[in-house]
C-alpha cells in the first residue's frame, strides 16, 4: 500500500497541473471561439472552469502530502505517528485500528517524540493532556 500511496503523491500534482491547464485553454480559447450556443453546455464548461470541488480537493492533497511520519516497528502498541506542521495535527494509530489526532500539536514536541525510547511512556508524559484531540477510527 505504501508503494501507491508513494505513486499518488508523485503523480496528483501532476494531475492537478494537467486539469489546471486544461481549464485555462477552455476558458482563454476554446469557448470564446467554440460558438457554442446552447446555454446548458457553456454552463457545464463554465463549472468545470470553477470547480470547488478540484480546488478543494487540491488543497486537501497540498495538506495530505507535506507530512512527517514515523513507524514505531518496535512498539508493542503504536503502529505510526505523523505530523502535519501545516496544520499542526499530530496523527497516532494504534496497532489495534484505533486513530487519534492531537490538535495544536507544535514542532518541538513532535521532534522529542519521534526520538523517544519508548513511544508510550512519551505519549503519557507528555501528549495525554496536554493537547486537545478526538478519535478518528
Amino acid at each position: 500500500m505504501k508503494k501507491l500511496e508513494n505513486y499518488l503523491i508523485d503523480f496528483a500534482p501532476k494531475m492537478f497541473v494537467a486539469i489546471k491547464d486544461s481549464q485555462q485553454a477552455l476558458a482563454k480559447w476554446i469557448i470564446p471561439d467554440s460558438g457554442i450556443t446552447d446555454d446548458e453546455i457553456l454552463s457545464q464548461l463554465l463549472e468545470l472552469l470553477d470547480s470547488q470541488m478540484l480546488v478543494k480537493e487540491m488543497n486537501e492533497f497540498e495538506k495530505i502530502k507535506n507530512y512527517e511520519e514515523k513507524l514505531w516497528d518496535d512498539s508493542p502498541n503504536v503502529e505510526y505517528t505523523l505530523f502535519r506542521e501545516s496544520d499542526k495535527i499530530m496523527e497516532i494509530k494504534f496497532k489495534n485500528g484505533t486513530i487519534y489526532q492531537y490538535l495544536d500539536f507544535t514542532r518541538e514536541c513532535w521532534s522529542r517524540l519521534i526520538i523517544a525510547k519508548s513511544i508510550g511512556s512519551f505519549l503519557h508524559r507528555e501528549v495525554k493532556g496536554h493537547f486537545r484531540y478526538y478519535r478518528i477510527a
